[in-house]
C-alpha cells in the first residue's frame, strides 16, 4: 500500500520521545537496505516489504505488502510502544494504556492492533468505506 502511516509515542495528548532503538531491534534482521542520513530502511520479508523512516521517536512507513510485514511494522511500533496513525482510518493502539492518553479528535475511532492483519483490517475501513 502507498499509505503514508505514522507511527509516534503519546502521553497525556502529546507526543513523547524514544521508541526508535526498540523499534529497530525488532526491524534489523528484515532490513535490506539502510540509508542513515535519511533515517531510510527498506525492510523485506519473505511475502514483501516496506520504505520505512525511523528515527529516535517515530516512524512512518508505506509502499507495505504483505502479512508478514505488517505483522512487524505492528511488532516494532509495539516495542516502542507506539501509536499508529494511519491517515483517513481509525487511531490504532499497540497497547491499551495508550487509549488514555490519545489526544482530542483522536479518540472517537480507535482500534486495538495486535497483527499486522488488524491494521490491514483497519485500513480496510477507509479502503472500503
Amino acid at each position: 500500500m502507498s499509505y503514508d502511516v505514522f507511527a509516534v509515542g503519546i502521553h497525556e495528548g502529546g507526543s513523547r520521545p524514544g521508541g526508535g532503538a526498540a523499534a529497530r531491534a525488532v526491524l534489523q534482521p528484515f532490513i535490506e537496505r539502510d540509508e542513515p542520513k535519511f533515517h531510510f530502511l527498506f525492510i523485506r520479508t519473505r511475502d514483501g516489504g516496506a520504505d520505512v523512516y525511523l528515527s529516535e521517536d517515530s516512524m512512518m512507513f508505506n509502499h507495505f505488502e504483505g502479512d508478514r510485514t505488517c505483522d512487524l511494522l505492528v511488532a516494532a511500533a509495539r516495542a516502542a510502544d507506539w501509536v499508529i496513525f494511519p491517515p483517513g482510518c481509525p487511531t490504532c493502539i499497540t497497547n491499551e494504556s495508550q487509549r488514555e492518553h490519545l489526544p482530542p479528535g483522536f479518540t472517537e475511532h480507535v482500534r486495538y492492533v495486535r497483527t499486522g492483519q488488524d491494521l490491514m483490517n483497519a485500513l480496510a475501513i477507509d479502503i472500503l468505506g
